[in-house]
């Protein structure tokens, strides 16, 4: 096609790449509009942040708001590669390394350890000796009132063991109940007791970062032996722990309240939030294993303690701590208590509603588990117990912490960047009409792309986007597309689903480990379970008979025709028994490298006569994840397997696998395989599990454990190619080829983590790229024996075995590959590892023979022949001959199907399908061997005992079906009905098993072969055992149909559940309501939870007409918590309206309300400014008897305030303060403190906080920062400083915002001196300033023209790793412009182009109108010129101010040409960002641009 011209040539040329990224239809005349012109104008609308210290950064909506769907916006792409590229472009392309290294927050060194002071410091800078600071402890103690020291911290001032000796602190501070000797060089466990045992009450110790810490639980026990009293030691729970722990947890001990030396009555009664995390708790319940005997003792003895003889036994109870509504446990073995203890203690602290703890853990597995055993919890690991109930997710945490890069000081710019690039990436793979691309493109989006943070309720979407200006792909330019899928109000951050359409059937979860800590515990669990099940595993020893082989195809009396698509076979297949065809009908023979299924049989005509060279169902051969498969399941976990996981089912596993390695310090080195891909193509060697879970969305992949030391040849890596040719799976008949083809890597074998993406290092197949280098088979052994003094002889006899094994084990599992019209040759790829032990890479189907038909070799046993390279094909004659000339028989012999010690499951699997053969031959003529004779009813026992030698049915059945005469018909028939009995109960059990794992009814032609057998077999409680193991909603859905239809069968509650929600969640809502109606006609009906899930799920796919009439149909099963469900749903979705009328036209009918949706509709009434209907809807609330809560007048005030409504926000509060079931929070108070803070107030503001703090509402560090700012905003710093110091009074560590308020207050009213010492004191401090801090000192210092001082600033913003904004520079800019030194502006802009930071379109105004000023016209146009080749388009008062400039200077002509110009260049939105060139980053052999 031709180039685009037009909207109509872009979405005939698009059409699909736009259905494919997922943008509205409404936006995309303005993608259009945007992709023509190269309009990049997201800076006009964020700003990227720096967050978690530096080390990630976000990005943040900076205008005023925007609506969903309301725009869209282009992101460049800073790198794209292929794979293999990175090192090498990351070391080549200047400023590539650099670039990505700043754009990922790894520009800069990890840790530093900035020269600390070792002794305590004053106000005024002066060091105080550890003399002084006892002194001033004594001191402070008397102005308290208090004469007795209790709490003492010594902390980092160089107290060595001698000096704590001659401090004789028990002497001084007898009565000492904490201490803290953290930081110090004390290193003798001798010198501690000497020195500090002979305090009496001691409750805490603290030797943290000390020497002797380093004994571990020898200095722990004799501790803990020495202090009778002590609960806390190294911030770890001793045994002794009680009252004062648990006190000092709960905010109710500390430094200004050590607490008294003897513990009192109910101490903790006043105790709300409990944070006992990471305190090494090993029994919650101290002492008290029984909840029976705690409550026999609450209800006999009003004095606990007195009867007991130590309060601290029964501290953790709800008698102690009757209050308690917050307990986090996370990090605490509690292996001395079992989880029913554990449940029941918890469950009886009435005010308990918000948990944290490990999960797995001591609660158990399972999140919904520990919420049904403790009903009244509304959050779990600070997820609600609503939505954990809804999703059904089993591990929640919604703490998990980002999984930041880590690197060392000595790593270069390039291996940081490899290392943290997966946190980043993204990835498209280029497709036309005629192929797909065999590898993916990965790319980095720009800094504003790159900054965009995951959310599981995002409010943006991101989609790569090929844009092709010409029409074609050749012209293809790469961008990602962005655009508000929520509408996003100004200061929200601005996120993505990272695994957008990604659910919990793709194991969601566990892929988010790749940007995120998720729980170690689960993955472990999981991997050790998984381990356990292989290692449960017996090894496959089949029986083996003795016979000559026989005959397959009589005589030669005509030749055997071949079709073969195979270039190889058609040259060198010579012998004069065969000849080629071009008609596959023809042929005897079809040898092709295309699968052979039903449909190619019926296109081409294949006849059941034909022979094939290959096998039904050899997939589980041939399909890498598929033999893993069949080998564990033959195996278990073989020494000649490396341990192997297929992501698509088992990544838990892997990340399980990987993190007890990493636990145990071993290698992690692991190689990534596509399932079905040959030449190493998407091949990926790694140690990064982000990278190994980010690998997954190239395709479908095994993970398996690289052989890290590998034996080498001549110090490089190899691998060997064996033949195989079967001739028979039932019985095996497999032939080794005499000779194998050593493969080489070209280059020294290396474990360089640069060395991993190097082809020619790590692979060996150098035939379709690198340098082949072959070299004889024979060459080769005498070498390799040399070399490592070994006899290859035994390193053949155990590769021999190996492969035995691999065809011995898919014999077994799946007996359903034998065909007696198959043959296959296979190549087996083998490695050995230093020990020479022979490990399976792969299975290859119809493999490239390519060196053994043009290289000779030699016969490696025997007689040492020369083996032709030209009658390599000529000697596969085994396969279809007469007469065997045995090659090399690894076996030639009949062999059972599984082994007599496998389980009944595998039996009942065997039974079935050998009766099932037996039908279908026994009117057949076959060939009997002349070996095999006749076996007779005569020979067989009586039956034995079932189920103790159950596995002595199977070879009785075995020969019987082998040896179809018509006595033994009568046999076997006769044996088939005793041992049907027998088997009838253990089918139940067991036989859906076999279904489930692929076993012989679903391998039928017809399910009618096993239907009559099984009617009446199977339970309603089997059905549902093998519909809940379906990994696919599909099968589960055949089966339940089947079951149902032709079994008669009535299905479980359970089983109408499960079928449900697995449609559901795979989105086939017809086939859900489907099941549903099955379930009504079955008696059964929905209840509450179930009605809810589906109402949910019908909601989330906007069925809302479904959604009604579905709660008309089940009224019974609908309650309040089901119709909340629909408008929570709505509501996020910003479907206010909708809502509303739900509510009107359902809800009001139904009586269905409680507070709880009132709430809903009015926080979202809020979020969207209706704030008039939302406070009629709170009005309303009396008439349907539902009652405002707190969360209701919050809403309300917080929208009020949003408003600028503050007075009506404040009277509502004061409503609040007159009932008496309500009482106002800190949430309140902060919400219109804020509003009066905003409205310049702050005599109102105060007196609210007055208010708040009398009323025993502590505040939190928000409240105080809002009117720490507030005040600074009026000039009134006095007050500001007050509430500064008010924060450090109530514990509160001053955080970046409050030292920006102040220092922007001092700024605001021309004290920057002032301003800067809060600077100094802020870096004293260690508290990391942000962008704002650095605006606000580098404006203020301009605006007092100290622009060499601004300048300053401008520098650290690197060394202090925040992102530089156009907006710090522009005031420095703007100021020497206005002191005449453009010189200087054009310096400071180059440096600011030097840190990546772009110049807007104030940078240029500024720029133009200086050098006008200074009359340089000539380069004022320069840079108006430039201002528009960057795509920043000037405004009005730009273009004014140079037009009048250029009129003043006589440029008339020039004038009038910029006029003219801008007039054609006008576009709809400023752009803010500039296109990079892209010219200057073609990546070769890609057509996208970079």
């Amino acid at each position: 096609m031709a180039a685009i011209k037009d909207y109509a040539d872009f979405l005939e040329v698009h059409s699909v790449l736009l259905a494919a990224t997922g943008i509205p239809e409404s936006l995309y005349l303005k993608l259009f509009q945007k992709l023509s012109t190269e309009t990049f104008d997201g800076g006009d609308y964020f700003q990227v942040e720096p967050c978690e210290g530096g080390r990630q950064r976000r990005l943040v909506l900076t205008a005023e708001g925007m609506g969903k769907e309301s725009d869209v916006f282009l992101v460049d792409h800073a790198w794209t590669f292929r794979l293999p590229d990175a090192p090498k472009q990351l070391e080549e392309v200047p400023g590539l390394a650099e670039r990505m290294a700043a754009l990922m927050c790894v520009d800069s060194e990890l840790n530093v350890d900035p020269e600390e002071s070792t002794h305590d410091v004053s106000e005024n800078g002066t060091t105080f000796s550890i003399e002084e600071i006892l002194e001033s402890e004594i001191r402070k103690g008397k102005e308290k009132g208090d004469d007795v020291v209790r709490w003492l911290e010594l902390e980092d001032i160089g107290l060595d063991d001698e000096a704590l000796l001659s401090l004789d602190l028990p002497s001084k501070f007898p009565n000492l109940v904490a201490l803290s000797l953290c930081g110090n060089n004390i290193k003798n466990v001798e010198t501690v007791f000497e020195g500090i045992s002979r305090f009496k009450n001691l409750r805490a110790l603290w030797l943290n970062d000390n020497p002797v810490a380093q004994n571990g639980q020898v200095v722990i026990d004799r501790i803990v032996q020495e202090f009778p009293k002590l609960e806390i030691f190294n911030s770890r729970f001793t045994i002794k722990y009680g009252e004062w722990a648990l006190g000092f947890c709960g905010d109710i001990y500390g430094k200004d309240n050590p607490g008294p030396i003897q513990q009192t009555e109910h101490a903790l009664r006043s105790v709300t939030g409990l944070d006992l995390s990471k305190r090494s708790i090993h029994n919650l319940i101290n002492k008290v294993c029984y909840v029976i005997y705690y409550y026999f003792l609450t209800i006999l003895f009003s004095q606990i303690h007195a009867m007991s003889g130590d309060v601290r036994n029964l501290a953790f109870s709800p008698m102690e701590m009757p209050h308690l509504s917050y307990l986090n446990l996370r990090g605490n073995p509690l292996d001395n208590n079992s989880v029913y203890d554990l449940m029941e203690i918890l469950k009886r602290f009435p005010s308990l509603n918000s948990l944290e703890v490990d999960i797995p853990g001591p609660l158990g597995e399972s999140a919904v588990e520990i919420l049904e055993s403790l009903p009244n919890l509304l959050l779990l690991n600070g997820v609600k117990a609503s939505e954990i109930f809804e999703t059904e997710k089993h591990i929640v945490d919604s703490m998990l912490q980002p999984r930041l890069p880590e690197w060392t000081p000595q790593e270069s710019l390039v291996d940081r960047v490899l290392n943290a690039m997966w946190l980043y990436l993204m990835s498209y793979r280029l497709a036309d009409e005629e192929k797909i691309d065999e590898t993916s493109v990965w790319y980095v989006m720009d800094e504003l792309g790159s900054a965009l943070r995951h959310s599981d309720m995002p409010n943006f979407q991101v989609s790569p986007f090929l844009y092709m200006p010409e029409g074609n792909l050749p012209s293809a330019v790469s961008f990602s597309i962005l655009w508000p899928t929520q509408g996003v109000q100004k200061g929200d951050e601005c996120t993505r689903d990272f695994l957008f359409g990604i659910g919990e059937d793709k194991q969601r979860s566990a892929r988010l480990t790749a940007w995120f800590h998720t729980p170690k515990n689960y993955f472990i669990k999981v991997y050790e379970r998984h381990l356990q099940k292989l290692q449960a595993k017996h090894p496959v020893s089949p029986p083996v008979q003795s016979r000559q082989a026989s005959s397959l195809i009589h005589g030669y009396s005509k030749h055997l025709c071949v079709y073969t698509d195979n270039p190889q076979v058609e040259e060198w297949l010579t012998r004069p028994e065969f000849v080629t065809t071009s008609n596959p009908k023809e042929a005897d023979i079809i040898w092709t490298s295309v699968q052979i299924d039903e449909d190619m049989r019926k296109a081409v005509g294949i006849t059941d006569e034909q022979y094939i060279n290959q096998f039904p169902y050899e997939a589980c051969l041939v399909m890498k994840h598929h033999l893993a498969e069949t080998i564990q399941q033959a195996y278990g976990s073989p020494q000649w397997l490396q341990p192997t996981y297929d992501l698509e089912k088992h990544l838990a596993q892997l990340i399980g696998d990987y993190f007890v390695r990493q636990r145990d310090n071993a290698d992690n080195l692991w190689i990534l395989k596509p399932w079905n891909m040959a030449r190493t193509i998407d091949t990926t060697v790694t140690s990064n599990l982000s990278a190994v879970i980010r690998l997954m969305e190239t395709g479908p992949k095994i993970c398996q454990k690289y052989i890290e030391h590998p034996a080498l040849f001549r110090g490089k890596k190899f691998d060997l190619r064996y033949i195989v040719l079967v001739r028979s799976m039932n019985p095996l008949e497999i032939f080794l080829h005499d000779a194998f083809w050593a493969r080489l890597a070209n280059n020294s074998y290396s474990l360089d983590s640069h060395s991993l993406y190097d082809y020619e290092t790590h692979f060996t197949v150098m035939n379709y790229r690198g340098t082949l280098n072959h070299m004889n088979t024979p060459d080769f052994i005498r070498e390799f024996e040399e070399e490592h003094q070994v006899k290859w002889l035994d390193i053949h006899q155990r590769v021999r075995a190996m492969i035995r094994s691999v065809f011995e084990g898919a014999a077994a599992v799946h007996p359903e590959m034998h065909s007696p019209k198959s043959r296959a040759m296979y190549g087996l790829d083998v490695m050995l590892d230093s020990a020479f032990r022979p490990k399976l890479l792969e299975v290859t189907y119809c493999p490239d023979c390519g060196r053994a038909c043009k290289y000779d070799t030699e016969s490696l046993f025997g007689d040492g022949r020369v083996v032709k390279a030209s009658d390599f094909f000529n000697d596969v004659r085994p396969l279809w001959s007469e007469q065997i000339q045995d090659p090399n028989p690894v076996q030639s012999s009949r062999t059972c199907i599984r082994s007599l010690e496998h389980s009944l499951d595998s039996l009942q699997c065997f039974t079935l399908f050998e009766l099932k053969n037996f039908r279908t031959r026994k009117n057949s003529q076959l060939q009997i061997s002349p070996s095999t004779s006749s076996i007779n009813s005569s020979s067989i026992v009586s039956p034995p005992s079932i189920p103790s030698t159950i596995p002595l049915w199977v070879p009785l059945f075995s020969a019987f079906a082998r040896c179809p005469s018509p006595q033994n018909l009568i046999s076997l028939q006769n044996l088939s009905q005793t041992f049907r009995r027998t088997l009838d109960m253990q089918l139940q059990r067991g036989l859906f098993r076999a279904w489930n794992s692929g076993g012989v009814c679903v391998r039928f032609d017809s399910l009618d072969s096993c239907s009559g057998y099984l009617d009446g077999k199977v339970t309603p409680n089997v059905a549902f055992e093998v519909i809940r193991r379906f990994h696919s909603p599909d099968w589960a859905l055949k089966f339940f149909e089947f079951s149902r239809v032709r079994l008669s069968l009535i299905h479980s509650l359970g089983s109408y559940n499960y079928m449900i929600r697995s449609l559901c969640e795979m989105g086939l809502h017809e086939a859900a309501y489907w099941v549903l109606e099955c379930m009504r006609s079955d008696g059964h009906s929905p209840d509450s939870y179930l009605t809810g899930f589906l109402v949910g799920s019908f909601a989330e796919a906007g069925e809302l007409e479904a959604v009604r009439r579905f709660l008309r149909d089940n009224v019974d099963g609908a309650n309040s918590f089901v119709y909340n469900k629909v408008l929570s749903i709505l509501v996020r979705k910003n479907r206010i309206d909708e809502a509303l009328s739900f509510f009107r036209e359902c809800m009001a009918s139904q009586s269905c309300l409680d507070t709880c949706t009132f709430n809903i509709l009015i926080q979202g009434l809020c979020r969207a400014s209706q704030m008039d209907t939302a406070y009629r809807l709170y009005e309303a609330m009396d008439d349907f008897h539902c009652f405002p809560d707190i969360i209701t007048y919050n809403s309300l005030i917080d929208g009020f305030c949003r408003s600028n409504e503050v007075e009506k926000a404040h009277d509502l509060s004061r409503k609040v303060l007159l009932r008496d079931d309500v009482l106002p929070d800190v949430v309140t108070y902060t919400s219109v403190i804020s509003g009066y803070c905003k409205m310049g107030d702050m005599e109102a503001a105060s007196f609210l906080f007055t208010e708040m703090t009398t009323s025993g509402i502590k505040p939190t560090i928000i409240t105080l920062n809002i009117l720490i700012d507030g005040f600074g905003k009026v000039g009134d710093m006095a007050s500001a400083l007050a509430m500064f110091e008010k924060m450090l009074f109530l514990g509160f560590t001053p955080d970046v915002v409050t030292y920006s308020s102040v220092i922007d207050g001092y700024c605001r009213h021309g004290h920057v001196d002032e301003g800067l010492k809060f600077w100094q004191e802020m870096n004293r401090r260690n508290v990391h300033p942000n962008k704002y801090t650095f605006a606000i000192l580098i404006n203020a210092l301009c605006k007092e023209n100290r622009l060499e001082e601004a300048c300053v600033f401008l520098v650290q913003l690197k060394q202090r790793n925040v992102a530089p904004q156009p907006f710090m520079f522009n005031p420095v800019i703007d100021g020497f412009c206005k002191s005449g030194k453009v010189d200087e502006a054009n310096s400071i802009v180059s440096e600011m182009e030097r840190m990546q930071c772009k110049p807007d379109k104030i940078t240029f105004t500024i720029l133009i109108i200086g050098h006008c000023v200074k009359g340089r016209m000539l380069e004022a146009i320069s840079i108006y010129n430039r201002m528009l080749m960057v795509r920043c388009a000037p405004d009005t008062i730009t273009m004014n101010s140079f037009v009048s400039c250029l009129l003043k200077a006589g440029m008339a002509s020039e004038a009038l040409q910029i006029k003219k110009q801008a007039a054609v260049d006008s576009i709809n939105h400023c752009i803010a960002s500039s296109r990079t060139n892209h010219a200057s980053q073609q990546n070769v052999g890609i057509p996208v641009a970079v």
